[in-house]
């Protein structure tokens, strides 16, 4: 009788970051993900990862392609709809895989209880991209065992993201969240000035 997956998400961590709640997890697959809570007000509340941001960021944002959603690139790039994607929340974040969680904790089906977890829009991203291993105690991990045994582990090997590492990862995602929030305040009132508003 094979193994089945469990269908709860282990919390690894709760903490705050740059003013926000910040939500370390390890996947009920085995990867972890890392996530930054938003609250009603901030630029992103409400949108997914491809939808338009009302922020304007520098155009030097880019880091490395390591840092970005290359999927969705690859999307806007097939079907000619770059310039949707340039102005994309998903654009405008640089972290691990790109940002693949834009939704309210609600959404994810794999916690018991969101009795300790912070409510509102969760931002983030996870471990199990093309480089990742799932952690060998995991149910991927445990599943992919015999694979990496009959291929050669060399072939398979990847980095297992540990805790601590998620936990970097997702401050950098919450400092990028606090900009986004100061970006935006700063060109709203540059806009309500330039049209003679009050700021």
């Amino acid at each position: 009788m094979s193994e089945r997956p469990p269908q709860v998400a282990l919390v690894e961590r709760i903490w705050q970051s740059h003013g926000y709640d910040c939500v370390a997890i390890q996947h009920p697959m085995g990867h972890r993900c890392g996530y930054v809570v938003v609250q009603e007000g901030h630029p992103w509340w409400g949108l997914h990862a491809r939808d338009a941001s009302p922020v304007v960021f520098p155009d030097d944002a880019v880091d490395s392609l390591n840092d970005i959603d290359v999927l969705a690139l690859l999307h806007a790039a097939l079907f000619d709809d770059e310039e949707d994607y340039t102005q994309s929340v998903s654009a405008q974040v640089r972290v691990h895989g790109g940002l693949t969680w834009s939704a309210p904790v609600t959404e994810l089906e794999f916690f018991v209880s969101l009795e300790e977890l912070p409510l509102g829009w969760w931002m983030g991203f996870d471990c199990s991209h093309a480089g990742d291993e799932y952690p060998a105690d995991s149910y991927m991990g445990r599943l992919m065992r015999p694979i990496r045994e009959k291929l050669g582990h060399e072939l398979m090997r990847g980095h297992v993201w540990l805790t601590e590492e998620v936990v970097e990862e997702t401050e950098r995602l919450a400092e990028q969240v606090a900009a986004a929030q100061y970006l935006w305040e700063a060109q709203g009132s540059a806009r309500a000035q330039h049209r003679g508003d009050s700021p």
